[in-house]
């Protein structure tokens, strides 16, 4: 039967094995675990414990160019839109747009995201472009109103018969 190990026990075994004095391969064997689950979970306790900055992560301030002085200053970042959530408005925005206009479905989009080492879960992208749907909802909303009670609608120049029928041609 698999045994489920933890973070800490992968990381004790991956401690261990240079202690051992046996190479990887044989490591393994002792341990009962495959090379390829050692090597993945070396990897990924090493990306953990990398200093590099969440490509999504928190940011507290921004540096902002000025275009007459064509001098810097720091000013603190703008709040995010949903509470409690990583991704800006352009990582939303961009989600959406990609999902309706490019037709990119978020399994695609996710694995782009992993491919550039951006680690989210996919449900937490539908989570985003959920939210995303319900901020832009009054907007729609005001939309549809105006429109409703506009005097003209425009229409497209699709051709359609109209007219009364009758015998024979179109009256």
């Amino acid at each position: 039967m698999r045994q489920r190990r933890t973070r800490q026990e992968w990381q004790a075994l991956l401690d261990e094995q240079p202690r051992s004095g046996l190479s990887i391969q044989r490591f393994c064997q002792s341990e009962g675990i495959t090379a390829s689950s050692f090597y993945g979970w070396r990897t990924k306790l090493r990306r953990g414990e990398s200093s590099a900055p969440d490509p999504l992560g928190a940011v507290e301030s921004m540096a902002v160019r000025h275009k007459r002085d064509h001098s810097v200053s720091e000013v603190a970042a703008p709040s995010n839109v949903l509470e409690g959530c990583v991704g800006d408005v352009s990582v939303i925005a961009g989600l959406m747009v990609d999902k309706a206009v490019y037709h990119l479905p978020l399994y695609r989009q996710h694995q782009r995201l992993l491919d550039s080492g951006i680690r989210v879960s996919r449900s937490t992208l539908l989570n985003w472009v959920n939210k995303g749907i319900e901020l832009l909802r009054p907007i729609y909303q005001a939309q549809w109103r105006h429109i409703l009670h506009s005097q003209v609608l425009a229409m497209d120049e699709v051709l359609i018969k109209a007219g009364r029928q009758g015998q024979g041609k179109m009256q």
